[in-house]
């Protein structure tokens, strides 16, 4: 018998709709798909994610949440884009969507290229290439 738990980030949000405008263009960048949408006890909550690879995100209504608020967990998430300019036009995007710079494009010590960004609300989000020339 084997068990598979699959944990990935959920982000609080304060603007759902808000929110839901900013992901579905940033992810569309990396052809990441909502693919999920639920409703419980009047939250609204929607994943993105590629079933081939397990890795999702969710996005879950939270009307009281604040980024000032202290976090003790924080949480992020990087998909992988399928070339250089993917995560390019992902940065572009999300910030051109009211995103916060944290890492601009650009290869690291592992030769990947990568980026991430502050969403709306403060959740890091961020795009690689894994560059396996």
């Amino acid at each position: 018998m084997s068990i598979t738990t699959n944990l990935y980030p959920s982000f609080p949000v304060s603007n759902f709709e808000r929110s839901l405008a900013f992901y579905d263009i940033v992810m569309a960048t990396l052809e990441v798909p909502r693919c999920n949408q639920l409703e419980s006890q009047g939250i609204r909550e929607v994943e993105y994610g590629l079933d081939e690879d397990l890795k999702r995100l969710s996005i879950i209504e939270s009307p009281n949440y604040s980024s000032e608020n202290i976090q003790i967990f924080s949480s992020s998430v990087s998909f992988r884009a399928k070339d250089k300019s993917a995560v390019g036009a992902f940065f572009t995007t999300a910030i051109a969507n009211g995103a916060n710079e944290v890492q601009k494009p650009g290869f690291s010590a592992d030769n990947s290229y990568s980026a991430s960004v502050k969403d709306p609300d403060g959740n890091e989000i961020g795009a690689y290439w894994p560059n396996s020339n």
